[in-house]
Parts: C-alpha cells; structure tokens; sequence
C-alpha cells in the first residue's frame, strides 16, 4: 500500500545559517532578502 507523505517516507533534515534561510511572503521581504545577496556577493556579510 502506498502511504501518502508529504515530505516522503525518509526526509533529510539539516540546519542551515539563518542567512541563507530567509523566509519571502511580501516585497519588503524581498527587498531585504536582495540587499543580504549582494553584500554577501560584494563579500561585506559571510
């Protein structure tokens, strides 16, 4: 029988840092998460 989840039967979970995991609902979201990008790509955050 084949079970119905969601996720899979064997899910791998893992931590990442917090600013690689930043949640976007809205455009202010957005917007921050764009600005964490680049000053990471220029190399001014980890």
């Amino acid at each position: 029988m084949k079970k119905r989840h969601r996720i899979g039967d064997r899910p791998m979970l893992f931590e990442i840092p917090a600013i690689e995991a930043q949640d976007i609902d809205d455009e202010t979201e957005f917007n921050i998460t764009e600005m964490l990008m680049l000053l990471r790509q220029e190399g001014k955050l980890p």
